[in-house]
């Protein structure tokens, strides 16, 4: 069985850490993992962002642009 470095794709017999670069497995996809945790959270509050404007806006002809008027006045202050 062959192992491959995530990092520098370095193929070895022996896992755990890379005789080329040094790179430690377990940390190394630790870490990617966290990293893809972090940008899909990203993307729903960005997706989340754009949906409510959306809602807001065709909400305006009902609402007399009163809700859009309350939605940006609390994005402002960061609620």
């Amino acid at each position: 069985m062959r192992f491959v470095c995530p990092a520098c794709k370095h193929s070895q017999l022996m896992g755990g850490q890379c005789e080329k670069c040094g790179v430690d497995f377990v940390k190394y996809l630790s870490m990617m993992h966290f990293k893809m945790v972090t940008e899909a959270k990203q993307e729903r509050e960005r997706v989340k962002s754009r949906s409510e404007i959306i809602m807001q806006i065709l909400l305006l002809p009902i609402t007399g642009g009163l809700t859009l008027l309350k939605f940006f006045r609390k994005r402002l202050r960061g609620d």
